[in-house]
């Protein structure tokens, strides 16, 4: 017996070694395999990196990230709860399974949009292709390389969209923990199927983009086609908005419009209901059930899903690829009419300089006339419902404190352009030093595009709110003023940041990685700034404190203030020191 134990024993240890052995061969021939290489080397230079060979800094930044998941699964659960057990919209005290079928859809179809056009600019005309294009590897290994570095990055921002929803909604129906388990793994291969389905579509997207960088009248008709057709729909939502609202009566005809809209939506998009079905579960009675049969049909069909689209996607690139970024990136020379030079100001030579560089930047110019379209259009829905409805004089202020509130939110999701304006200078930062112009006056010019835009954001929709309101109590000037002293705060606030910070030295390029940190930097001061001001003004209000608006200003002024100095000073202890 012994020695059958020993056979055994011995047998076992072999197996375990030889399988070891054959795992190990496996990951060091896949490690050596030219794809692994090239999307190594591009999310080096995708993504800062430098943290991981520090232990602290690489949990810190992996805590960092978990809090934010989890923050963002509280805030979904708690927008589902509040919704199902106090608004009671729905049939039932929870959130139903239909109501996450046009959510489901609306997060498909914002991601299969943004993955598209993201991937075809990564896939043709990003400035490393220039440099890929001359290793020694087929067209086919550099267009799958690049499809699974969007792909990871995809992930990424999937895992802070569209998982916590998901785990929002398992939270409330007491799924188990394998559902979470679960959500994850159908998360992993629904974005593999979604940017293999962008990567067959990259190729004819790519010519159109072409077309349109090509032609600007082109671009210009789109945009104002797609504002055109915003304002036409906003304006019919606007009219169907009835004069007098009675909450009381109106609740329950809006209750069984949206129970009816959203059984009508699921009987007529059935591939969506599916999707809600694979990722949520199934009603099985009155309870629910997370592992069904869409389930598992669905995890099966996108398996065979993404076999087919690797190998279509290696194929078709195969003839395509490579001549399709060599002429993208061709690069022809502008024609120049030749000016005469006129002698300014230094500073109004560096204004035009930075306007200039601004206008050429067509990410910020789309996010600046977006904003400004749309603040008044909200503005004035949001308002017209207000006045359709009787309120008193704590009504009537807190419309003000809801109306300056969301303006603050809409200037500081617009000002976080300026938490990268100094780092994306890469290493021509010492170029600033060569200027003769005191820095004091040439880093701080780059801001007035912000300041501007925020007067052309806030106005309209201060006017909007006075024009509906009309309450003697409040002041125009005073709102409009505050209002613009906060949004240079923060615009300051969000430049020294990146001062501070800036990346300038070791990368030529500014990564990604390193803009969405300063971005989600400058909005969790604008997200502070916001709270403390809403919170200031329910305390005066609840206080009876006289002229809040008035001490508000001084506040606001006291802040942009101390900022300014504080950046001042930054400028010039900077400058001493190199």
């Amino acid at each position: 017996m012994k020695k059958f134990l020993a056979k055994v024993k011995h047998f076992l240890q072999k197996s375990t070694q030889s399988v070891k052995g054959f795992f190990q061969r496996v990951f060091r021939k896949i490690a050596s395999y030219k794809l692994t290489t090239l999307v190594l080397m591009q999310l080096k230079d995708k993504w800062n990196l430098s943290f991981k060979n520090n232990k602290r800094a690489a949990i810190f930044k992996l805590s960092a990230y978990l809090i934010l998941f989890a923050v963002l699964t509280a805030l979904c659960w708690f927008i589902m709860y509040f919704i199902g057990s106090y608004l009671h919209i729905f049939i039932g005290y929870r959130i139903p399974l239909n109501a996450m079928i046009p959510v489901i859809g609306i997060l498909t179809v914002f991601e299969g949009v943004s993955i598209l056009i993201g991937l075809t600019r990564s896939l043709f005309f990003a400035k490393d292709n220039v440099v890929l294009i001359t290793y020694p590897v087929k067209s086919n290994t550099l267009f799958i390389s690049k499809l699974i570095v969007y792909y990871i990055d995809a992930l990424k921002k999937s895992f802070m969209m569209f998982v916590p929803i998901l785990i929002g909604f398992g939270i409330i129906y007491g799924y188990g923990v394998g559902f979470y388990f679960l959500i994850v793994l159908l998360d992993l291969f629904y974005m593999a199927v979604i940017v293999l389905i962008c990567g067959l579509l990259a190729i004819p997207t790519c010519y159109v983009l072409r077309f349109i960088d090509k032609f600007n009248f082109v671009k210009i008709f789109v945009a104002l086609a797609l504002a055109g057709a915003f304002i036409y729909v906003s304006i019919l939502v606007i009219g169907i908005i009835p004069s007098n609202i009675n909450l009381m009566e109106e609740y329950d005809k809006f209750s069984k419009s949206m129970n009816n809209f959203l059984f009508n939506f699921s009987q007529t998009f059935t591939v969506l209901r599916s999707i809600t079905r694979m990722f949520l579960g199934t009603n099985d009675g009155l309870s629910m059930s997370y592992a069904s049969i869409y389930t598992l049909l669905g995890l099966a069909i996108m398996i065979g899903a993404i076999a087919l689209l690797v190998v279509g996607n290696a194929y078709l690139s195969k003839p395509f690829y490579t001549k399709m970024i060599a002429t993208s990136n061709i690069s022809k020379k502008p024609v120049t009419k030749p000016r005469k030079n006129v002698r300014v100001w230094n500073w109004v030579s560096v204004l035009k300089y930075e306007t200039l560089r601004i206008i050429r930047n067509e990410k910020i110019i789309i996010a600046s006339l977006v904003c400004i379209i749309v603040m008044p259009i909200v503005s004035i829905l949001a308002n017209k419902i207000y006045c359709s409805i009787n309120t008193r004089s704590t009504g009537a202020y807190y419309i003000y404190v809801f109306n300056f509130i969301f303006v603050l939110i809409v200037l500081f999701s617009h000002n976080t352009s300026t938490s990268y304006i100094y780092s994306k200078d890469g290493p021509s930062w010492p170029v600033n030093k060569t200027m003769p112009i005191n820095p004091k006056i040439s880093l701080p010019l780059r801001l007035i595009y912000n300041a501007l835009i925020s007067l052309a954001i806030m106005i309209p929709a201060c006017i909007i709110f006075y024009n509906n309101c009309k309450d003697p109590m409040f002041s125009l000037p005073i709102m409009i003023i505050t209002l613009f002293i906060l949004s240079c705060f923060h615009i300051l606030l969000s430049a020294s940041y990146d001062y501070s910070h800036s990346k300038n030295k070791d990368k030529a390029d500014i990564g990604s990685e390193i803009v969405t940190a300063h971005e989600m930097a400058s909005l969790g001061f604008g997200f502070g700034i916001t709270v403390a001001f809403l919170l200031m003004m329910i305390l005066f209000h609840l206080t009876g404190t006289v002229n809040p608006n008035i001490r508000l200003l001084i506040i606001s002024v006291l802040l942009l203030g101390f900022e300014l100095w504080f950046f001042l000073r930054k400028i010039r202890l900077t400058y001493q020191e190199n």
